[in-house]
């Protein structure tokens, strides 16, 4: 399944290129479709890693072809002062992609301090490609070259060396694997979320023009620890391009995603602060846009004149992502510049002031969630949103997407980019709130399940009560591809409900929380499709039956009204200790 999502994202990138490079243009020649691939592989790394979208810019960084040195592609950040030297096998299959090894022969190829010493020819004698001696003057021109480290990147599978083997291969060099796991986790499922970029640092112009303090810092105490609070007005134009360039990367604390922001009345109000105004009443009108993050320092002293920055480290909108969203529309629209010209937006930055260990990670999960019920009470958030963050929904879509390659939707809307680009199928998607019904009926509460508002299913004791933690995941899966199947057999057959009655009675009409619940008192918890399928057919083929007895010991002209009501579990005990006897 992830094999599948990854190979159709490399195919959508190698249809991407520009014309000129006319040698990723696929054919029916399968060998040369794989080498496209395995070009694509590296793109898919850059993109995600460094956030480099232009495909242009990705295709400078490869090296891969004849005579590179074993060296695939580089790239060289000068924020972090890191060169990253990439060597990559693609498998051209499932069951290889996710076993094979790299040979030590493969990695032994790798001539990295030949290239990096400025040898223009490999040991063999013959001369690097145009690409790698490009490499090569790049980093020779440097400035402070010194400080600079060097780490190998490893996209392939590389477990049975150790790491004292493998650095001695590549001159002792720092370096990281992408085997199978890390390069569906870390690269797939990252770029269908759009969370891939690493907002690692933002840097804001300001206008410092009529403004003698341009900022306010102040440091608040509170319960959980010390946190600084910086208060400055930057230009709405700045937060457009920020927040059009990063999207969800930025909203990973926030309990909305990035497409989930667009269908709100609100916005319609802030664009017409943009567009009808000249002025600057845009900066009073909005209450401005929360931001967490590892600090946030404001420099005047740019050599700019009347021009400063602001300078965030690992940033995170926790309010006043609507504005953000909104902006970044009116950005991508074609909005000029001009028409954002004197209109600010307040922003707060708000930064621990403690030393920074994975022991405060807790805290700063507290304050994220206490800001966002505070704001919660001025801007409506359903309880679903406000779940969205929560570890045990982190927990769950993390670990269906590696068990079974399925996207658990946490956050309303957070795979429609991906679906709108097609790079996944629309039928890997669960929905959270069939996934909470589905489970709640396998537990036992099919009536409950049926009839509970959404508000109240993802109240936050409620849903804590539903699902105690990840261990019943294969159970969570189970109940929620009966929901899917059983969906789409009421499709099926209930364009023609009163043949089919004779045969299934109200079942695919009104009672598929409680066949969930039947099945999982008769049935094994095997998640074999074609077992599932024959499975609900048994039950369907004797639900008919299951109604009749419900009616005739109740005295009861119907069964459907039951559904609604709940009482039918005792009868569903009943029915399925008998049809547990049927089919042993």
């Amino acid at each position: 399944m992830k094999y599948n999502i990854l190979i159709n994202i490399l195919d959508k990138i190698s249809k991407e290129a520009p014309k000129k490079f006319s040698n990723y243009k696929q054919t029916n020649d399968l060998e040369k479709n794989n080498q496209i691939r395995s070009k694509c592989l590296i793109h898919l790394f850059l993109m995600v890693r460094f956030g480099i979208d232009d495909f242009e810019i990705r295709e400078n960084y490869i090296t891969e072809g004849g005579y590179d040195g074993g060296l695939d592609a580089y790239y060289i950040d000068k924020d972090s002062k890191i060169v990253y030297l990439v060597q990559a096998k693609y498998r051209t299959t499932s069951q290889n992609f996710e076993n094979k090894e790299v040979s030590i022969d493969e990695v032994i190829k790798m001539e990295i301090g030949r290239i990096l010493q400025g040898e223009t020819l490999d040991e063999k004698g013959n001369k690097f490609n145009g690409k790698i001696l490009g490499f090569q003057r790049q980093y020779s021109q440097l400035l402070e070259l010194g400080l600079y480290k060097r780490k190998v990147i490893f996209l392939c599978n590389l477990i049975k060396y150790s790491n004292t083997q493998i650095k001695k291969l590549i001159d002792n060099f720092d370096f990281e694997i992408f085997d199978y796991k890390k390069t569906y986790n870390k690269l797939v499922f990252p770029l269908l979320t759009s969370t891939y970029y690493d907002v690692d640092s933002l840097d804001i112009t300001i206008n410092l023009k009529k403004k003698e303090i341009p900022h306010l810092r102040q440091e608040i105490r509170t319960a959980i620890g010390k946190f600084d609070i910086t208060v400055v007005f930057v230009p709405t134009y700045e937060i457009a391009k920020v927040m059009s360039k990063y999207k969800n990367a930025l909203l990973v604390f926030n309990p909305r995603n990035y497409l989930s922001l667009e269908k709100n009345d609100v916005n319609k109000e802030i664009k017409k602060s943009i567009l009808n105004l000249s002025t600057g009443e845009f900066a009073i009108y909005n209450n401005g846009i929360t931001i967490f993050a590892d600090s946030g320092n404001v420099n005047t002293a740019t050599g700019r004149q009347s021009i400063g920055t602001v300078t965030i480290r690992k940033p995170q909108i926790i309010n006043g992502g609507q504005t953000a969203f909104t902006l970044s529309k009116l950005y991508e629209e074609g909005v000029s510049k001009e028409q954002f010209d004197d209109k600010e937006v307040m922003l707060k930055i708000i930064s621990p002031n403690y030393h920074y260990d994975s022991a405060n990670e807790n805290k700063d999960k507290m304050i994220i969630k206490n800001i966002s019920k505070s704001t919660n009470r001025q801007s409506k958030i359903e309880e679903a949103d406000m779940r969205a963050n929560d570890d045990i929904q982190i927990e769950i879509q993390k670990t269906l997407f590696e068990k079974y390659g399925f996207l658990y939707e946490r956050k309303k809307g957070e795979f429609e980019e991906a679906f709108s680009k097609k790079l996944v199928d629309r039928n890997l998607l669960i929905q959270r709130e069939d996934l909470i019904k589905a489970y709640l009926s396998f537990k036992g509460e099919p009536g409950q399940a049926k009839n509970i508002k959404k508000d109240l299913l993802f109240e936050e004791k409620r849903f804590n009560n539903i699902i105690e933690n990840i261990e019943v995941i294969d159970n969570i899966f189970l109940s929620i591809v009966l929901y899917q199947k059983i969906t789409e057999l009421e499709k099926k057959h209930l364009k023609d409900f009163d043949t089919n009655f004779s045969r299934f009675g109200y079942a695919l009409k009104y009672g598929k929380n409680a066949i969930i619940y039947m099945y999982s008192l008769v049935f094994d918890k095997s998640l074999d499709e074609k077992t599932i399928g024959s499975n609900i057919m048994l039950l369907l083929n004797s639900w008919k039956e299951f109604e009749d007895s419900f009616i005739k010991e109740n005295d009861k002209n119907t069964i459907f009204n039951e559904y609604r009501n709940s009482t039918i579990n005792e009868h569903v005990l009943q029915f399925s200790s008998t049809m547990k006897k049927r089919i042993s």
